[in-house]
């Protein structure tokens, strides 16, 4: 391979070389808005803007909130409150309150 010729980096790295709030400060403000237990962070592309979907769980409530965060500004955009599935009845995600 010849090295002179520069590498496509693949889009994840692009987008989140574009970010202006970081994984973890996008997982402290989920902390802060919410109050639980970390349970999934990522960088979300499918939506527009770019955003981070972080998953806090809540114990007491045996409930997960899902908010998404926009990677420019930090700012909730929306939450989305859920049960999660049940793993011995297959059960689907019945949404419980949706902010956006």
């Amino acid at each position: 391979a010849d090295s002179a010729v520069p590498r496509q980096l693949p889009s994840v790295f692009n987008a989140i070389a574009k970010t202006h709030v970081t994984l973890d400060e996008a997982i402290h403000t989920a902390e802060q808005t919410i109050g639980g237990t970390l349970v999934k962070a990522e960088l979300d592309q499918t939506t527009s803007p770019d955003c981070y979907r972080v998953d806090i769980a809540d114990a007491n409530s045996r409930t997960v909130t899902a908010l998404k965060i926009d990677t420019d500004t930090g700012k909730v955009l929306s939450t989305k409150t859920y049960h999660p599935v049940n793993p011995s009845t297959g059960l689907n995600r019945s949404k419980l309150k949706t902010t956006e």
